[in-house]
């Protein structure tokens, strides 16, 4: 419950501040958050699939590379490939 909790937060604090930096970046604009008609949401939208993507990538290094090593490690413990 609080790694889901502690999750749930970073993820709100890094939302908030990656909409933080879409404003300075002139993606949004403060008097335009009423009206999403004259903004350039798409960037954003952009912005958040890269990040997405970065963190599949990310994730799947962190999966393959110890299954990998596992394989291999049982691989030499039965005397190499047969």
């Amino acid at each position: 419950m609080g790694l889901f909790l502690m999750a749930s937060g970073l993820g709100s604090l890094l939302g908030s501040g990656l909409l933080q930096a879409a404003v300075a970046a002139g993606w949004l604009s403060p008097h335009h958050l009423g009206n999403i008609n004259e903004c350039r949401l798409h960037l954003y939208f952009f912005t958040l699939a890269a990040v997405q993507a970065a963190t599949l990538v990310a994730f799947s290094l962190l999966i393959v590379r110890p299954h990998a090593r596992r394989k291999r490690a049982a691989l030499a413990a039965r005397g190499g490939c047969r």
